[in-house]
């Protein structure tokens, strides 16, 4: 079984946080109401204004409260799938190395990142439901759900090769030059492709976990680099509070790499 390496559960606890706040939402309707009674006992407001004010509150309120609910299971949904993800995962064997939720810099977190005889993989998991339109080169892919709802997408794809160019840097400048390769997981039953899935995209977890496996075949990463690349990620996920992005950007570009 892989080695489980685990930052913080970014999207559970921004889940927690939607739901927390849908829940002081509706306490404070409440309170709302409390005070509506209290100026109309005191003879400032009628009746009338009294049955208007309600109705805004509650309008006001349950919208507001809504809002933060969707967000909160959108949340806990992307959260969901990627622990369904990281147990096919941890079928690899113990000498693989499982990074969950990297982050190099204050504006880049990477979901997976699989470290083993196999190489270094960064896996990027979007939890979509619905039908995608776009190909790896649009800036924007378009997500459709039934007949009334579309949303546009920044092209993950492009993320994700900015992702992997850091991930790369990082280990660069830590002593560990290695190739990162970039793949991308949707692995929601629930989403279906209008066109040919992008190249580097998977739709099932096992398909990627055995692509992971082949790569051994052709080319395997010495014992000694997989150990300099575990202890480098260690860093990003117990080590210091993660770096700005210009404090990365000058560290990268004014320090020579250890191993040069």
């Amino acid at each position: 079984m892989a080695i489980v390496h685990k930052g913080e559960a970014t999207l559970f606890w921004e889940s927690v946080a939607c739901f927390i706040k849908g829940s002081i939402c509706l306490v404070a309707g409440t309170l709302l109401f409390d005070l509506i009674d209290l100026v109309l006992l005191a003879g400032i407001i009628g009746l009338e204004a009294r049955f208007i004010i309600y109705i805004l509150a509650i309008i006001a309120s349950l919208k507001v409260m809504g809002y933060y609910i969707g967000r909160g299971k959108t949340f806990f949904q992307g959260f969901m799938g990627e622990f369904k993800v990281l147990q096919e995962f941890r079928k690899l064997s113990k000498e693989y190395h499982l990074f969950v939720g990297v982050r190099i810099h204050e504006r880049m977190e990477s979901d997976l990142v699989v470290v083993g005889p196999s190489g270094v993989f960064l896996v990027e998991i979007k939890n979509y439901v619905g039908t995608i339109e776009g190909t790896a080169s649009d800036r924007h892919w378009i997500l459709r759900k039934g007949r009334h709802y579309t949303k546009r997408l920044d092209n993950p794809l492009r993320q994700q090769k900015r992702n992997t160019f850091i991930v790369s840097q990082y280990l660069r400048q830590e002593g560990c030059p290695v190739r990162v390769e970039s793949c991308t997981l949707f692995p929601n039953v629930n989403t279906i492709w209008r066109d040919r899935i992008p190249e580097r995209c998977y739709r099932f977890t096992g398909t990627l976990v055995d692509n992971i496996r082949e790569q051994r075949k052709k080319k395997e990463l010495p014992k000694e680099t997989i150990q300099r690349a575990v202890e480098a990620l260690d860093k990003c996920v117990y080590g210091e509070p993660p770096m700005t992005e210009e404090e990365f950007e000058a560290k990268v570009n004014c320090s020579p790499s250890r191993g040069q």
